[in-house]
């Protein structure tokens, strides 16, 4: 199910790379919207990163429970606290 957006996901990094380097350079010499720009890629770099950990953690099948019980329990334990 997962297999054919999985495929598209090195396309999209590579896109968003490129409107990246595009929208700085529009905003080139506009010091205040540039910095929010920086500020936007740095909260969704790391939504993008603790969204991916966490579907890790929590993925179909629960193998990560399955296969490391003590380092889930930590986790969730760690998580809920």
């Amino acid at each position: 199910m997962m297999h054919y957006p999985g495929n598209a996901a090195p396309l999209f990094v590579l896109l968003s790379v490129f409107g990246l380097f595009i929208a700085r350079q529009y905003l080139k010499g506009k010091s205040t919207p540039l910095f929010w720009l920086n500020i936007l890629v740095i909260v969704l770099t790391l939504y993008s990163v603790i969204v991916s950990l966490l579907l890790a953690v929590t993925g179909a099948e629960a193998r990560f429970e399955h296969l490391n019980p003590i380092l889930f329990e930590a986790l969730t334990r760690w998580l809920t606290a």
